[in-house]
């Protein structure tokens, strides 16, 4: 009998491995933010001060600049290929099913959970509160944002392929002009979008000053979907971009410590015709393309692949659903032992992922449940 050849993974298993990062980089985000950061989250305790305070705005401006427009560009690069497979009755059976039903489950469920955790810690009773909102239907999408904006652009796109539109490239890939081209016109569209909706207001429960990126990055994907490029981007590509990024990340926060951001001094970053908003808006789609394109370069050609990661993944969107009351809940814990922000945040983070991922596991022992998560 020959010995038999151990399963190769597939060419695309990377992607999953990112999915898996991305989502931890989530988690971070939110715990860093609890534990004074800046952003929105449902509570959050003082900012720190000196080394964790440029630590955590570090954290959470380079994370916001690429993450969540990464799921968006992974996401619409499976968009074409899922539409086809499974025409478009069944495509938005799936899409009202694994992104409707959590939706729900989060808005009417977990959502007030994790407000009613976070209450106690303003001396509030957690039972009563919970009890109350339950009541009332209270709804709180929270993270679940992501998923309404996928359901939009994935409406978006379908309506497209009605009307005739088709991605036709082949073999046509990025290139360095290309990228720079579509970075400067993200970013003065971002300025644009944040002159009607600054960064931190809500339109339809989404930061909408954030969506020039998503909503290019998510349409890219779309596009390049034939082209195999996410597999495939090229070794000199991918490292340009990424000493790019390298390179352009600390410009911002040495234009911040210059103006007086860290003395007190105004630097607004939210939008409107002033410089601090204007460069944020420039920045981010730069940072993004060099993270993104490095990423997926190093991820496929990693010669030791992450076993972590690799576990996590099939786990992932469950993580992702389920974090937010894992990270208020243990972070209300954490914080009494008294350790540095820094420490409690990355505490957090580790301690909610493995929470999470045994909470999802559970999950999918219910009958059905597969088909969501």
């Amino acid at each position: 009998m020959s010995e038999s050849k151990p399963i190769q993974p597939s060419r695309s298993e990377f992607l999953d491995r990112i999915r898996a990062f991305l989502t931890i980089l989530v988690v971070l985000h939110h715990s860093v933010i609890m534990f004074g950061g800046p952003g929105g989250w449902y509570f959050r305790y003082e900012t720190p001060e000196g080394f964790e305070e440029i630590l955590f705005a570090t954290i959470c401006s380079v994370n916001q600049a690429f993450f969540m427009g990464f799921f968006f560009l992974l996401a619409g690069y499976f968009t074409p290929k899922s539409l086809e497979r499974k025409g478009i009755a069944a495509f938005v059976g799936d899409r009202l099913l694994r992104l409707g039903v959590p939706i729900i489950v989060y808005g009417f469920l977990l959502g007030p959970l994790t407000i009613a955790l976070a209450s106690t810690a303003d001396g509030e009773n957690f039972t009563s509160n919970l009890r109350d909102r339950l009541a009332r239907a209270s709804f709180n999408i929270g993270p679940l944002w992501f998923a309404e904006a996928l359901l939009i652009f994935s409406a978006c796109f379908i309506a497209l392929h009605l009307a005739g539109f088709r991605a036709q490239l082949d073999s046509q890939t990025p290139t360095d002009k290309s990228l720079w081209i579509s970075a400067l016109l993200t970013g003065l569209a971002a300025i644009l979008i944040r002159l009607a909706v600054p960064v931190g207001a809500e339109v339809w429960n989404m930061q909408l000053g954030y969506f020039a990126s998503y909503i290019v990055l998510f349409f890219t994907g779309c596009y390049l979907a034939k082209t195999k490029f996410l597999e495939e981007v090229r070794a000199a590509l991918a490292r340009r971009w990424g000493w790019i990024a390298f390179g352009v990340t600390p410009t911002f926060f040495i234009y911040a410590l210059v103006s007086g951001a860290l003395t007190g001094g105004k630097f607004d970053t939210t939008g409107g015709w002033n410089g601090p908003s204007i460069a944020y808006a420039l920045w981010e789609p730069v940072i993004a393309w060099g993270i993104i394109l490095w990423m997926l370069y190093w991820f496929r050609e990693s010669k030791h692949p992450s076993k972590l990661l690799s576990t996590v993944a099939p786990k992932a969107f469950g993580i992702f659903i389920l974090h937010p009351p894992a990270v208020v809940g243990i972070g209300l814990l954490v914080h009494s032992l008294k350790l540095p922000a820094s420490v409690s945040a990355f505490l957090v983070m580790g301690l909610a992922v493995a929470a999470c991922y045994a909470a999802t596991s559970a999950v999918l022992l219910i009958p059905g449940a597969k088909k969501v998560l």
